[in-house]
């Protein structure tokens, strides 16, 4: 399995001959960073089997992107407000060899009453949690699907002892966190708030850069 950082909050994941872009392709919303163009290219080189969205943000979704893709989308009935044109499928797909299944989910903070969220359980070879922006206590929502191997989250998910709490009793192999900003431009100070809390995790903690690609 491989994840390559495309975006502020989103992965192309690689899984069983499968390529699947979860909040893969975003716009730039201070702090976090858009996709650059270079990996706008490589997207548009090799696209994807799916792209998935796990809700309507400018930082996790540039709906121009979204709009012109010729293959299977799955989102929110919010995102598929955006894309009228398209097929935006909201329910579980089945792509290649796997399957995705979107999990209502509650977005952390003051956008929870306005925004329609939702997770993603991917099942293949392995099994993988992709949480958006939910909130940590959201983690058990999935559990009827299986415990994942590796669970991908926001910096929420380490700025917090009972958000590592939450992570720990769901037990992933690996813990991947995303949605930081770059460290000399982090007017918030997360990523000082997430490195005094990696020690307290059992699992390895994995922060890839935008544009890197990792192996697990």
């Amino acid at each position: 399995m491989q994840l390559r950082r495309t975006a502020n909050a989103g992965f192309l994941l690689t899984l069983d001959g499968t390529t699947i872009a979860m909040d893969g392709v975003c716009l730039e919303v201070y702090p976090y960073q858009a996709t650059s163009p270079a990996e706008r290219a490589k997207l548009l080189a090799a696209p994807p089997d799916l792209l998935a969205y796990t809700h309507f943000h400018e930082d996790h979704l540039d709906p121009a992107f979204a709009a012109a893709f010729p293959g299977p989308i799955l989102g929110t009935d919010q995102v598929a407000q955006l894309m009228p044109d398209q097929k935006v499928y909201c329910r579980p797909v089945t792509v290649g060899s796997l399957k995705v299944i979107p999990v209502a989910t509650r977005h952390i903070g003051a956008f929870a009453a306005t925004t329609s969220h939702q997770s993603l359980v991917i099942q293949g070879s392995i099994r993988v949690w992709f949480m958006g922006d939910a909130t940590p206590t959201q983690l058990k929502q999935l559990l009827p699907y299986g415990r994942p191997k590796v669970l991908i989250a926001p910096f929420a998910y380490a700025t917090t002892p009972l958000a590592v709490r939450a992570v720990q009793e769901i037990a992933p192999d690996h813990l991947v966190l995303t949605h930081l900003p770059l460290r000399n431009n982090d007017p918030d100070g997360l990523w000082q708030a997430v490195e005094a809390m990696l020690p307290q995790f059992s699992m390895p903690v994995l922060i890839p850069e935008l544009g890197e690609t990792i192996s697990l």
